[in-house]
């Protein structure tokens, strides 16, 4: 017997969503656990024994999925012989869930993967999910992402001999989500000043820091590394994105800076995180889908460096 999960989001979508599927894993013991998603994603997920197997959705092939041309299953590309049941966030009028339905899966659990009720914090909206499979989840408990040894070691080494462990993680999904980048080196200028050593973390996209920084980067490491160093920091710095999710998951306290995004719905949960948000009239837009070319950052720019110390210093002490 087999059962697959689906979802095509980022890493900071796809870990709120971490609670419900090891209920749902829970609920298939002895099923061989199947990934369709970002293939990234997925070796995070098959890192902490969520799945055994990943098929990667920027496979051509599996574009077929979600086609409505489709008559039968012979058409669609073959995923995995013997799957009876599938755990898709996905929009509920998507042809994928047809298409599934159509291989031959007998059992499929749906939900959107964003919610469509303004200020309904996402947490919440996989609660409902758990409720629906009968069971409750313990969405508080932290950490829910335990790094595994062979990882814990290579965070150590990427670590050194450093202690007081800051981590600052300069980028996001979206140019709009960013606070400045010279703020973040006036952050990490304080924190040194302070006795505390700063790593930055970025992926291949995201800004990196200038002159003195340059030493201490965590540059497009794996995510179940980038996972394993952040649980051994003493805080982490950064902006509403994956990164500031998996800080969460894997018990480490941070400063997370919110501009377009609304925290009510998007806050991550697990360690204690600070909220520092900025106080704009048309802030939070990013729910709303009103962000356009017009966008000056006015939200994201509001936020100063004075705001983010304080909130660092007091969640430190």
């Amino acid at each position: 017997m087999a059962t697959l999960i689906y979802h095509a989001g980022g890493v900071g979508d796809f870990i709120t969503t971490l609670p419900t599927v090891k209920l749902w894993n829970r609920n298939h013991l002895g099923h061989h656990r199947i990934f369709l998603g970002k293939k990234a994603t997925g070796i995070l997920g098959k890192e902490y024994d969520c799945f055994d197997e990943i098929l990667d959705i920027d496979k051509a092939c599996f574009c077929r999925l979600f086609s409505s041309t489709y008559k039968n299953s012979k058409e669609l590309p073959p995923l995995y012989p013997g799957l009876s049941s599938a755990l898709v966030f996905a929009d509920n009028n998507s042809p994928l869930i047809t298409n599934l339905k159509r291989s031959g899966i007998d059992k499929i659990v749906s939900q959107e993967p964003i919610p469509d009720t303004d200020m309904l914090k996402i947490r919440y909206h996989y609660e409902a999910l758990a409720g629906y499979l009968g069971k409750e989840i313990e969405l508080e408990n932290c950490p829910y992402l335990i790094p595994q040894p062979v990882h814990l070691e290579k965070a150590r080494h990427l670590a050194g001999e450093a202690e007081n462990i800051v981590a600052i993680h300069p980028g996001s999904g979206s140019v709009l989500k960013n606070w400045p980048k010279d703020r973040f080196e006036q952050i990490a200028a304080a924190l040194h000043k302070n006795g505390y050593t700063v790593f930055w973390i970025a992926g291949p996209d995201d800004p990196l820091p200038d002159g003195a920084w340059h030493h201490n980067i965590l540059r497009n490491k794996p995510l179940p590394h980038v996972a394993a160093f952040l649980s051994q920091c003493t805080l982490f710095i950064g902006n509403d994105s994956g990164i500031a999710h998996l800080a969460g998951a894997v018990g480490c306290p941070g400063v997370v800076i919110f501009g377009p995004s609304d925290p009510r719905i998007w806050k991550p949960f697990g360690a204690p995180l600070s909220i520092v948000q900025s106080t704009c009239l048309c802030s939070p837009c990013h729910a709303k889908k009103k962000t356009g070319p017009h966008c000056t950052r006015e939200c994201i720019e509001s936020v100063t460096v004075r705001n983010v110390l304080e909130n660092v210093f007091s969640l430190i002490s």
